[in-house]
């Protein structure tokens, strides 16, 4: 059997969760939009500025970015994981490519080279309204065990619409061995 059919029937048994929607409506104006985004410019130019390769600010100064669809991944200890998305159009976003043609986003890495965020996360999210309707894959990588603990957690959830509709918890040193590819279907 060829390697294209042996992925054809793995996708055809893979267990799909589906994300519950929300009625889509239209944006409303947002005064605020300059302020949020200046703030989040000024945060990333003070991370570059202080030497800190992520892209987080420092905890409780910008949120996440959360809008029709967002995959985060929260984590104790100071290994860095990755957080790798692949959309319903097939485009994928990890740190390398940090925003996809559908606008979605990683807005949020921790834990790169030798800097270390205090409440370490990865967050890649689509705006409201911009989020392509399908099947989205989404995993984890242990990319650097430096600091790993026993002990050391992670959560990685679904966001719809700013709640959480999907989660699993698991020990970070369980990813050593692998961490399969998640399916979930939005909306």
């Amino acid at each position: 059997m060829n390697h294209r059919a042996m992925n054809h029937r793995a996708m055809k048994h893979r267990t799909v969760h589906p994300i519950p929607a929300r009625p889509r409506q239209a944006p409303k104006p947002t005064h605020g939009l300059l302020l949020i985004l200046t703030v989040a410019v000024l945060g990333l130019v003070v991370a570059g500025l202080t030497g800190c390769a992520s892209t987080a600010p420092q905890p409780g100064t910008v949120r996440p970015g959360t809008g029709d669809l967002a995959f985060r991944l929260l984590w104790s200890g100071s290994a860095d994981l990755d957080l790798y998305v692949v959309s319903a159009l097939g485009e994928p976003i990890d740190y390398v490519r940090r925003t996809a043609p559908s606008q979605g986003t990683l807005d949020v890495d921790c834990n790169v080279g030798e800097s270390r965020c205090p409440e370490p996360m990865e967050n890649i999210f689509w705006p409201r309204n911009t989020a392509p309707p399908g099947d989205y894959r989404v995993w984890i990588v242990l990319a650097d065990p430096k600091g790993l603990t026993e002990d050391d957690e992670y959560r990685l959830l679904a966001l719809a619409h700013g709640a959480v509709a999907w989660e699993r918890r698991g020990l970070v040193r369980d990813l050593a061995r692998g961490f399969s590819p998640v399916q979930l279907r939005y909306p």
